[in-house]
């Protein structure tokens, strides 16, 4: 039996809901639907949780009316505001369960209005990395109400949600697509979203920096970019040890990738996330398949995870 089943990508912002399907046939990948909605309120934790699930399922609803999942199995992609991800200093001499009591201090410290028991913790170590020896760990903590109403909309929907992340590590999928070999390789990945734009620094398959940074217009981006490679150098990065540099995003502009491209000396290059999938003929005349293919590289990459 093969390892991956037909599987459906969510990318759940504030404001919409994406959804990439893909069907898995004759061992070939086949694009099956591409596809968004915005969302009439805004899906934010200080809402109630049936008002969330509410707002799910309304675009759901209208999703599913312009065509029907065909699948059961799916997986989610999150924004930032989800998710507390922060670099810490570790004990590598304390066990597993010694470091989650140690980072659930932590966070209490860093966010004294949250509870840290309501978040699902991952960490990354850093040290393990070809370019990083400093005792640290990139920590990912998932809010757990966010993604049990998630869950609960799935389960509603006769839906199985297998995997949720957030929605910049959902992209990662795509560098060993876009290269033969990611050994002894360091990638630079940034993705800009309406108010915000997060960095991450790969090392191989292994993220070894993270950072979001908000603005308020489009003239701060550049200087935001600027400002995060500068900050590179405390691990000797620059831009002339980094393999390739990968932007991704919403709606991110031919122009601006040319502007900064043009004012930082760096050469980004925007992925198709369907370029190595068979497409159904029908996609073909999708406009957010032909137009607007970077913005769905989380849900793409997402419905591409096997674990």
């Amino acid at each position: 039996m093969s390892l991956f089943q037909s599987h459906a990508g969510f990318c759940i912002t504030r404001n919409k809901f994406q959804l990439v399907e893909i069907d898995f046939d004759n061992e070939q990948f086949y694009l099956e639907n591409v596809d968004e909605e915005l969302f009439d309120d805004a899906f934010d934790s200080s809402v109630k949780e049936q008002n969330l699930i509410n707002i799910l399922q309304t675009s759901f609803d209208k999703l599913s009316a312009r065509k029907t999942l065909n699948c059961q199995h799916v997986s989610v992609a999150l924004h930032h505001n989800f998710f507390k991800i922060v670099e810490l200093p570790y004990d590598e001499t304390l066990t597993r369960t010694d470091l989650n009591e140690h980072f659930n201090w932590e966070l209490k410290q860093l966010f004294p209005s949250e509870i840290s028991s309501n978040y699902f913790i991952q960490f990354i170590e850093v040290d393990k990395s070809n370019i990083r020896n400093d005792k640290s760990v990139l920590l990912i903590a998932a809010d757990k109400r966010m993604l049990n109403i998630v869950h609960k909309f799935c389960l509603k929907n006769k839906m199985t949600m297998k995997i949720a992340d957030n929605m910049h590590f959902a992209t990662n999928i795509f560098l060993p697509l876009d290269n033969r070999s990611v050994k002894n390789e360091v990638f630079l990945s940034l993705m800009i979203n309406p108010n915000d734009i997060s960095m991450m620094v790969i090392d191989e398959d292994k993220p070894v920096y993270f950072s979001v940074k908000h603005f308020t217009g489009q003239s701060e981006i550049i200087p935001l970019i600027e400002d995060g490679v500068h900050k590179l150098g405390r691990f000797d990065l620059s831009l002339d040890s980094i393999t390739k540099c990968y932007l991704f995003g919403d709606n991110v502009s031919d122009d601006l990738t040319e502007q900064i491209n043009s004012q930082l000396s760096i050469s980004l290059k925007k992925i198709n996330p369907f370029d190595n999938i068979k497409v159904k003929p029908h996609i073909y005349e999708n406009k957010f398949f032909i137009e607007q293919y970077n913005s769905f590289a989380s849900a793409t990459g997402i419905a591409l995870r096997l674990q």
